[in-house]
């Protein structure tokens, strides 16, 4: 009796809580992540055999536990894949979180000795990998980030999809008195292009400011009406506090201080672990620019590692992050012979980002993944030979029988992307019974809690 005593406060003061941040850009699968991780670990038997020396008890939601975010809707999220006829949850649009308490029984160390279990609340947090894409504007001026920007729409495709916005662009000289609704305009019109880039058939990922896009709660706020603005020529002299320039300008300022600067020091500084989500497939599937587009993004999100460095950034944002892996996601939109070269692609593109976050003594690893696996590889005949191919259920109602070709083992050149023999569709996801106490099917989920979490559950 005594030792269960001891053993339920040991347990009370040394709980744990780890606080996992889960980010993508736009169509990575961050909200059927999230469900599948916490579908795993409410049926947690099968996914932690083997993973750890912990016995495990079992796991249950307990709600939100940052009061300023929107819960994660698990309930929704699972029903969908449930139904007669299922379908992908809901992509979220902002920033949600939802914690899981997680018991179990240490098999070694003190813990052991003093009796009892142990419980570690497991925080996940989702957000937008667009608003990460925020960061490099903190260290931009407004006519600096004016001129990159619109420097890229200078460029195919952004040239052609910009073309209304920079029209009416040419009707607003920069020192001319601002007008608020023709600024409201112009800023709506921007956010219709940035909006037009990430359209299935481009799907460009580079697109500043992320909240244009994921606006959440700032929708239809002040502080998002500005734009990109060619500084007038003549310099300071030719406008004054009332121009276009100047108070666009001071919008630009409002939202890094305001907006991101408050993002990074509320949220993105108690980060414990982090994955970072992407769908390397669809940009492949895309062509040379929605890749090269794809992979600079990547950059910038991992630069956000940056700010443990010595100086002014450090001193604003302590990052904890110890645990940091870049996960490929809809593996099983792949044939099986298939995700080696898949993985050597992923590791291609963040070769030097990985290395420059190692360098600040975080730990990393890349894999892929299928959060809820749709498809399974089968091998047809075709015309005397034995092709790998993938049998599920389209969307669109296509073909249900596919073969995706070779994805690369490596960053395509410029001049290889015209021979290169892949394409892949979108599946349907199977409906989830959840007859034998077993949890979403998936490729490689119980791999990412080993590397994120399992050491949390050895002691």
């Amino acid at each position: 009796m005594f030792k269960h005593s001891i053993g339920k406060l040991f347990e009370k003061a040394f709980e744990e809580t780890i606080r996992l941040a889960v980010t993508g850009l736009s169509g990575s699968g961050k909200t059927v992540f999230i469900t599948s991780l916490i579908n795993q670990f409410l049926h947690g038997k099968p996914f932690l055999k083997n993973i750890s020396e912990s016995d495990f008890i079992g796991a249950r939601i307990i709600g939100n536990p940052d009061l300023l975010l929107r819960e994660f809707r698990y309930d929704q999220a699972i029903e969908k894949l449930s139904v007669e006829n299922p379908s992908w949850p809901e992509s979220t649009k902002g920033s949600s979180s939802i914690r899981l308490a997680i018991r179990f029984t240490p098999r070694e160390g003190w813990r052991k000795k003093v009796g009892g279990s142990r419980v570690i609340n497991l925080d996940i947090i989702d957000y937008p990998g667009e608003w990460l894409l925020d960061l490099p504007l903190l260290k931009q001026s407004f006519e600096e980030w004016s001129t990159f920007t619109l420097g890229k729409c200078r460029e195919e495709p952004r040239r052609t999809l910009a073309l209304e916005w920079l029209e009416y662009m040419e009707e607003i000289p920069p020192h001319h008195d601002f007008d608020e609704d023709k600024g409201r305009k112009a800023s709506e019109l921007y956010t219709k292009f940035l909006k037009r880039c990430r359209e299935s058939n481009h799907r460009l990922s580079f697109l500043q400011p992320g909240r244009f896009i994921l606006p959440g709660e700032l929708e239809g706020a002040p502080i998002l009406m500005f734009c990109p603005l060619s500084k007038p020529e003549n310099g300071h002299h030719d406008y004054n506090s009332d121009s276009y320039y100047s108070v666009m300008q001071k919008r630009y300022e409002s939202y890094k201080s305001q907006v991101v600067e408050k993002f990074y020091r509320e949220q993105f500084a108690r980060f414990d672990r982090q994955i970072v989500l992407f769908d390397a497939l669809n940009a492949l599937n895309c062509g040379y620019e929605c890749f090269k587009d794809m992979s600079q993004a990547l950059q910038m999100i991992m630069e956000s590692h940056n700010f443990v460095k010595p100086g002014f950034m450090n001193r604003l944002f302590r990052i904890k992050i110890d645990r940091l892996l870049f996960a490929g996601t809809k593996a099983d939109h792949i044939t099986n012979d298939q995700h080696r070269n898949y993985e050597a692609l992923l590791k291609a593109m963040v070769t030097k980002l990985d290395n420059n976050v190692r360098f600040l003594d975080i730990e990393t690893k890349t894999m892929t993944v299928a959060s809820v696996k749709c498809t399974n590889t089968t091998v047809t005949d075709y015309e005397g030979m034995q092709l790998p191919v993938l049998v599920g259920k389209p969307v669109n109602d296509k073909k249900g029988i596919q073969y995706t070709g070779q994805v690369p083992d490596h960053i395509p050149r410029p001049e290889e992307w015209s021979n290169i023999n892949f394409k892949t569709i979108d599946f349907l996801p199977h409906r989830y019974m959840d007859n034998n106490g077993e949890g979403l099917p998936h490729i490689r989920v119980d791999n990412v809690f080993r590397f994120l979490l399992g050491d949390k559950f050895e002691s």
